[in-house]
């Protein structure tokens, strides 16, 4: 399918997003690793002249764990080549034509059509394809064509009557070298620096003066000089045309370099800074976009496309802005919605009986363990079940609480599942009780009063958020993948779980912090940073989403300096990691699930998508 589709390398990375976002790669996972394959060894940043391309071949090529260079801070600076430069003559004529249609001025329109198309592909030298610019003074090949044409343009003006002091060659060129400061690092310069210098690059004053050429007995010389003194009137349109083009035309290409940069790693300080740069000017620019841009732009400032989950309503986004964002038949997006639901049939009869049956029940049976020892257990009663589940045996039962009786059994019951599971698989699984013992010590915290150092609390925090053991346990049924190896690999807590459960820890602390210490909690990470800081809750705060943030990277290097282990078992720990971001952005929506995270389960498991 993705062969046939196109043999376009940009064509083909947008069909390919289109699937990922529509939630069906699973179906094309073949077609897609060997189209991105190919991709990967035959193109790189030069064969793409937007930015829109450009960051969609880093992010899809980064994700499927290639590591491509972010370009030494050029991903977004295009390779110099002038076989891309904007040729729209067409376009140029029409534009033209709305300055003035009237029969008689044909000749103005057809020497305006020709510098309008000229200041286009000037422009473009000059932002993109010029390379230093010293370049531009020793006339390399591929701008003696262009010079030539300048000159030929400019020489026409001559001959049909130019009264005007200014020079149009050189104000144009000067108005354009005033864009040097780009190639010298000047970035960003002051909104009246580059107001000042913008008004002038884009070009109105000089087709103003050059749209009179042409229009007989009312271009007279004081029309020349008036239109050239760039009076108010031509000043309001270069506002216009500058702003409404700086806004409008990038849109798409930041949105596309915003979700790009979530694939970076640490030492990319570049595309920290492109991250900054791209969310200030996404939420400048939301109320001035029209759908479906607002609708994608919206939820990616809200929740990345790689923090989330792959399903398009999972990700909050309609199937019909959907539609209209990538290229996509109406049959292959109702195949799409086919697929949804009847995936959404097998997840409603799974969940009835109780399947997705070892994960899902190890999850549950976490968060009840955590609550028993995070709040209802005294230390006497949390001492003897810390010591039944080391004895694991059930004879234990005899000397617990009643209320802890069923837990301690079912958990039995659980983990006899995942032995028969695993047997399955000529395998077999160690209940590892090093978590167990964390929620002990951190029972002992509380009920002592006492506030542990940072290096202490993430020593136990690690462990107590359980993800070293959800990643293990979710291994089991994955099949030939999981091999013995695998499974050593994972249990040795390696960084991507290590990563995945810093982000876990502390996501969820941060927003729970308020919540536990008003229902009597262990101390969080808020309170360990602050008390040897000196520093106020906010501090705390920016300080441990900068961790949650390098160890965002460190997943991400993960998934690409990795050759040992296979990518679909990195993806289920990169997959846990994104259950956090979703379930914890901003509020606790797992332990508070009365809102947000109804709506995802109702769009999950209930609301299906109607067919056309």
């Amino acid at each position: 399918m993705l062969v046939a589709a196109t043999d376009k390398p940009s064509q083909r990375l947008n069909l390919i997003d289109g699937i990922q976002r529509l939630g069906v790669s699973f179906h094309f996972k073949t077609e897609i690793e060997a189209a991105l394959q190919h991709i990967y060894e035959t193109c790189d940043y030069g064969h793409f002249d937007d930015l829109y391309t450009v960051a969609l071949f880093f992010r899809l090529l980064r994700q499927q764990g290639f590591l491509v260079s972010c370009g030494g801070g050029k991903i977004w600076i295009l390779q110099r080549n002038c076989l891309f430069a904007r040729d729209r003559l067409v376009e140029c004529y029409f534009w033209i034509l709305g300055v003035y249609f009237e029969p008689q001025y044909w000749p103005a329109r057809r020497i305006l059509t020709k510098v309008i198309a000229m200041t286009s592909i000037i422009d473009d030298i000059y932002d993109v394809y010029g390379g230093e610019i010293s370049a531009l003074d020793q006339f390399p090949e591929y701008m003696k064509l262009c010079y030539q044409s300048l000159l030929d343009v400019y020489g026409m003006t001559d001959e049909e009557r130019w009264p005007s002091k200014e020079d149009p060659i050189a104000s144009t060129m000067q108005n354009l070298r005033s864009q040097n400061g780009f190639h010298q690092g000047y970035v960003p310069p002051s909104m009246e620096e580059y107001m000042q210098v913008g008004l002038l690059t884009c070009g109105y004053k000089m087709l103003a003066t050059v749209s009179y050429v042409g229009m007989g007995e009312l271009a007279t010389k004081e029309a020349f000089d008036w239109v050239s003194s760039f009076p108010l009137i031509v000043e309001v349109a270069s506002v216009i045309n500058r702003l409404t083009d700086d806004i409008v035309g990038h849109k798409v290409g930041i949105l596309s370099l915003y979700e790009a940069t979530h694939l970076r790693v640490r030492g990319e300080e570049i595309l920290d800074e492109a991250l900054s740069f791209t969310t200030t000017h996404l939420e400048f620019m939301v109320p001035n976009l029209s759908n479906p841009v607002t609708e994608h732009a919206v939820h990616a400032l809200y929740q990345p496309i790689h923090k989330g989950f792959d399903k398009a309503r999972m990700q909050g986004v309609t199937f019909p802005s959907m539609n209209k964002m990538i290229p996509i038949t109406r049959t292959f997006l109702n195949f799409t919605k086919l697929d949804f639901n009847l995936l959404q049939k097998l997840h409603q009869r799974e969940l009835s009986e109780i399947t997705r049956r070892i994960l899902t029940k190890v999850i549950a049976m976490t968060s009840i363990i955590d609550d028993i020892y995070d709040v209802y257990g005294t230390l006497e009663e949390l001492a003897l079940f810390t010591d039944a589940i080391e004895r694991w045996e059930i004879s234990a039962l005899d000397q617990l609480p009643e209320y802890m009786k069923l837990c301690y059994q079912s958990l039995l019951d659980v983990y006899s599942m995942i032995d028969e599971e695993m047997a399955k698989q000529g395998g077999s699984y160690r209940v590892d009780y090093a978590n167990l013992k964390g929620y002990f010590e951190e029972a002992k915290w509380f009920h002592q009063g006492y506030v542990p150092s940072m290096e202490e609390y993430m020593q136990v925090g690690l462990l107590t958020c359980g993800y070293k053991m959800l990643a293990t346990v979710s291994y089991v049924g994955m099949g030939e993948l999981a091999t013995k190896e695998a499974f050593d690999w994972v249990s040795s807590f390696p960084l991507i779980v290590e990563s995945a459960s810093v982000i876990n820890r502390l996501t969820d602390d941060i927003v729970g912090h308020k919540f536990e210490q008003q229902r009597g909690h262990v101390v969080s990470p808020v309170e360990c940073y602050m008390k040897p800081h000196g520093a106020i809750e906010e501090e705390a705060i920016v300080e441990l989403y900068d961790q949650v943030t390098n160890a965002s990277k460190d997943m991400n290097a993960e998934c690409l300096y990795s050759t040992k282990v296979p990518m679909p078992l990195l993806v289920r720990v990169l997959n846990l990691a994104r259950v956090i971001n979703v379930l914890y952005k901003d509020e606790d929506s797992y332990t508070h699930s009365g809102t947000r995270t109804k709506n995802f389960v109702t769009s999950v498991l209930i609301d299906s998508v109607p067919i056309n």
